[in-house]
Parts: C-alpha cells; structure tokens; sequence
C-alpha cells in the first residue's frame, strides 16, 4: 500500500508552461493516465494550503488554482514550497500579459507605420500621386 501510494504521487505532474498549466495524473503499472490544461489568461485565483504542522516543517501542501477553462479547477496535492509554486504561477501569469500587451502595442505602431505610409503615398507633393479631391 505504501509503495502504490508513493508511486501514485510520484507519477503525477504539475507542469507549468509559458502559455498553459497542465496536470497529468497517472496510476501506478500504467493503469490510468489522465490529462488536463488551461491557458494562464483562464486562470482566476490561485491559492495554496498547508494541511498541518508537519507540512509547515516539512514545507509542503497544496496548490489550488481556479479556472474559467472548460477543464474547471486544478488541485496539485503535496508540492514542495506552495508559496513558491504560487509566486511562479503568478509570475508567469504577469509576464503573459506584459508579453501579450508588448504585441498588441507593436499591433498598433505598425499600423500607425502602414497608415502614415499610406497617407505620405496620396499626399506626395513630387508628383507621383494625386491629391484626393
């Protein structure tokens, strides 16, 4: 019993990406294998609990993070340092939108390039495009 509760922990992963959360639970002997993600922009609140004073020595509990995803609400059960699994979770969550709002800024400078562009294109003083009447 001992040995397949070990092993059931143990095969168990909590990977976090640069774009998702995936969580990938798997059986011992390879009877079951069962895997869910979220993207960080579905992630809504994440929290961590630590079960009793043994966990506080010890430095483990459990990191809960709430989800608008499809795949509803992730658990990943006796991880090392929560707090620390938290900070990164949220760190990653920050750069994601720091990255994305950096694209949708480029976005747009491009566009103001391509519509500048367009406007010097019409208004060409040299004669080699007409004025708009």
């Amino acid at each position: 019993w001992l040995w397949w509760r070990y092993e059931d922990w143990r095969n168990d992963q909590y990977i976090l990406t640069d774009n998702h959360i995936i969580d990938i639970e798997a059986l011992p002997l390879g009877l079951l294998k069962d895997q869910r993600q979220a993207s960080l922009d579905a992630v809504q609140d994440v929290r961590y609990s630590i079960p009793n004073p043994l966990a506080m020595i010890l430095r483990y509990g459990t990191v809960t993070i709430q989800t608008a995803a499809e795949t509803g609400n992730f658990s990943f059960a006796n991880v090392a340092n929560p707090a620390r699994v938290q900070g990164l979770i949220f760190e990653r969550i920050n750069l994601r939108r720091a990255r994305l709002e950096a694209e949708a800024e480029q976005k747009r400078a491009d566009e103001m390039v391509q519509w500048l562009s367009t406007y010097h294109a019409l208004t060409d003083q040299d004669g080699a495009g007409e004025r708009p009447k």
